[in-house]
């Protein structure tokens, strides 16, 4: 048998091609995973890490592909009609661990009922019931659509003028606690209410008037917005690179400042989507990112209980398989020889047979472990050692994930 060439470079889409149009989806899975078959983030070309899934057709059955940002899984979890309260926090993209076992439970929650996507070139680029609900977020500005074959911002033509779109990222939910839909990506359409005066002879930009001389409504809110998060633009002397299109010169304004702003998102009237109420954005002084609610608290508090417990819990299990000191390192759960011996005898079965998914005791979910003292087969004289430890696993109540290694 030949070698692979190194320079060969296989197919991204190694999956079905499915035509433009809609279908019916029930679920999702993953199919961006690590060599242990667990969910994780990629890079794109243009730098933003995502998830790749399959939807699944109605007969069970991989359908088309789709991606998405961490921050928008949450609203995937909400599309299908799952429950978001059973989501953990929204982790960062640097917490590796977290973020996985965070994808596993968006696919475990994503089900419940069946919803219409729509595929377009292969991909899937929209999901029915996929929006932000209605209340008041903490944001920041992501960018502007529509933009160039450079990536500048530039405005569309429509039937009462140009326009374009405002991104915010939502970083927390009303008066800065956490939420579900952190990270996520909103988008909302705006006015150019911006005119160019050229009676001098040299174009200036102008906020749009009534015919009575008043600034329009859809200039003041604009006017605040982009004073709000790009000031530089307003500051004497200031010299725009393009007097007919401000956006590329606002997007370099804003970020250099960075303001995180707030606003609240309400239905529209026909109470198919949901948009910012632009009147109600202000910005956000000295933001120190979301606060964690009561409820998240009492969950973190409890989470930590638990993993405290069944750490205690796998680490008597290994000892009782090992006779003795399993553990080189206690801490990061490295075994020694004689606990490598233990997980070869009495773990690896479990995973040959599939009741164990992952060969790194640091990645085993507190469900995990409960299935390996449920079904290890050990002697007569381990028995009791084993029912002892399943009873105060039990006993927790709740599951918990941790991060490190530790591969047997």
């Amino acid at each position: 048998m030949r070698s692979i060439p190194k320079d060969y470079k296989p197919p991204e889409n190694d999956f079905e091609t499915f035509e433009d149009g809609e279908y019916k989806v029930i679920g999702l899975q993953w199919y961006s995973v690590d060599d242990k078959e667990r969910p994780i983030l990629v890079a794109q070309k243009d730098g933003r890490l995502i998830g790749r899934a399959y939807m699944i057709i109605e007969d069970d059955v991989s359908g088309p592909p789709y991606s998405c940002e961490l921050g928008q899984m949450g609203l995937l979890v909400q599309a299908f009609g799952g429950d978001v309260d059973k989501l953990p926090p929204v982790p960062e993209v640097s917490q590796a661990g977290k973020v996985t076992a965070y994808m596993e439970k968006v696919q475990e929650l994503a089900v419940g009922k069946t919803i219409e996507v729509t595929v377009s070139k292969g991909w899937v680029n929209s999901v029915e019931g996929i929006q932000v609900p209605p209340g008041l977020y903490y944001y920041e500005l992501e960018g502007f659509n529509p933009t160039n074959e450079d990536g500048e911002p530039i405005l569309k033509a429509g039937e009462y003028g140009q326009f374009f779109f405002v991104l915010s990222r939502i970083l927390a939910g009303e008066g800065g606690a956490e939420t579900p839909w952190k990270g996520a990506v909103v988008r909302d359409l705006v006015n150019y209410s911006i005119t160019v005066d050229t009676s001098t002879g040299e174009p200036i930009p102008e906020w749009q008037r009534t015919k009575q001389g008043a600034f329009t409504k859809s200039a003041a809110l604009l006017a605040h917005f982009m004073q709000y998060t790009a000031p530089g633009m307003f500051e004497e002397g200031y010299v725009h690179s393009d007097p007919y299109n401000l956006l590329p010169d606002w997007w370099e304004e804003a970020q250099k400042e960075k303001v995180v702003y707030k606003g609240y998102r309400a239905k529209t009237k026909d109470g198919k989507y949901v948009n910012m109420n632009w009147s109600t954005v202000e910005p956000v002084p000295n933001f120190a990112g979301p606060r964690e609610s009561s409820r998240t608290q009492e969950t973190n508090k409890r989470q930590q209980q638990v993993e405290e417990k069944g750490r205690e819990g796998l680490i008597a299990f290994m000892n009782l398989l090992a006779g003795g000191d399993a553990f080189s390192n206690v801490g990061t759960l490295a075994l020694n020889q004689a606990g490598k011996t233990a997980a070869k005898t009495y773990l690896t079965p479990l995973k040959q047979k599939g009741i164990l998914s992952t060969g790194t005791l640091t990645n085993l979910s507190f469900d995990d472990v409960m299935r390996v003292v449920e079904n290890v087969e050990v002697g007569e004289e381990l028995v009791e050692g084993v029912t002892k430890i399943k009873h105060s696993l039990a006993a927790a109540g709740v599951g918990f994930e941790e991060e490190g290694n530790g591969d047997f």
